[in-house]
């Protein structure tokens, strides 16, 4: 199984294909723009220019991956939310361009589950221990997810993932940012 993933939902145009064999999930391509320089000069990211360089840097970030690339995917998978709305709005309209163009399933992804399964890329699925308990601190979604293994999905819609606590708050996530910085 192999995916075209992109995410637009904050301050970083990122294209990747992923595929899964069997029991490891694998980047074989990464290609991203990060805004941070841009953003530094007004101490936080604006919306506006955000979403403004998504539409300038992803069609060059796309054929750097490669129209060959794109055809022998099996689906395509994007960021739809949470996030900046200008943003998610640049990445879901290339996608679903690309999955009419291509004729490849769209998939509809949260961002903070992308955090959350971030961490089984390049390990294999045997190595992890479930369940497991993960704090997410991305912007004002501060939240603390039961994640169940993937033979018992028994969460809602069967997804394997249960929201345990949340906050719409972002102290966290500014505390982890600014020790980040001091460190």
């Amino acid at each position: 199984m192999k995916t075209l993933a992109i995410e637009t939902s904050c301050d970083d145009t990122s294209l990747a294909i992923i595929s899964y064999e069997g029991d490891t999930f694998d980047v074989d391509q990464l290609l991203a723009y990060s805004q941070i320089a841009d953003h530094q000069k007004y101490g936080g990211v604006l919306p506006e220019i955000a979403s403004r360089l998504h539409s300038e840097k992803i069609i060059a970030i796309l054929q750097n991956i490669g129209r060959d690339n794109i055809e022998e995917i099996d689906f395509i998978s994007v960021t739809t939310h949470p996030g900046l709305p200008g943003s998610l709005v640049v990445g879901k309209a290339v996608a679903t361009t690309l999955a009419e163009y291509f004729q490849k399933p769209l998939i509809e992804v949260d961002h903070i589950h992308g955090h959350i399964f971030s961490i089984l890329l390049e390990r294999k699925l045997t190595d992890i221990t479930f369940p497991m308990v993960i704090l997410t601190a991305s912007g004002g979604h501060n939240d603390i997810y039961l994640v169940l293994p993937p033979d018992r999905g028994t969460a809602p819609k069967g997804r394997g993932v249960i929201k345990l606590a949340y906050s719409l708050d972002d102290a966290s996530g500014e505390a982890f940012d600014k020790v980040s910085k001091m460190l």
